[in-house]
């Protein structure tokens, strides 16, 4: 993730999965680089303004992240934004959606970013 976008861009963020302990093994390759898979209805982002606390881009069905072949990413119009300020990402994780054991977790790691002209 670059600390700067250009105002009038569309940037394409990628997110990606790991296990939280992977097991321990003996081989040529490790497994820990493979590209983990999350399901797309159950990963959503938010965009804060990084000073103001401010919601943006609220979690819902608009700011799901989507898959392809090389894994899961989303989109975000930067001309969306305000033009010199900074911004800060936070994923969403729905985990055994639908069963007695749902898990959600948030992950907000600093991922942030400013807008330029």
């Amino acid at each position: 993730m670059k600390t700067e976008y250009k105002e009038k861009s569309i940037v394409k963020f990628r997110v990606v999965g790991r296990e939280l302990y992977p097991s321990s093994s003996f081989s040529a390759t490790p497994s820990e680089l493979g590209v983990k898979y999350l399901p797309s209805a159950s990963v959503e982002y938010e965009v804060r303004d990084a000073d103001t606390e401010e919601v943006i881009i609220p979690f819902g069905s608009g700011s799901r992240v989507s898959c392809d072949s090389d894994g899961n990413f989303f989109r975000v119009q930067m001309n969306g934004l305000q033009a010199e300020r900074d911004y800060r990402f936070c994923i969403k994780v729905v985990s055994g959606s639908g069963t007695t054991d749902e898990q959600i977790n948030f992950y907000d790691d600093n991922y942030e970013f400013r807008v330029v002209r």
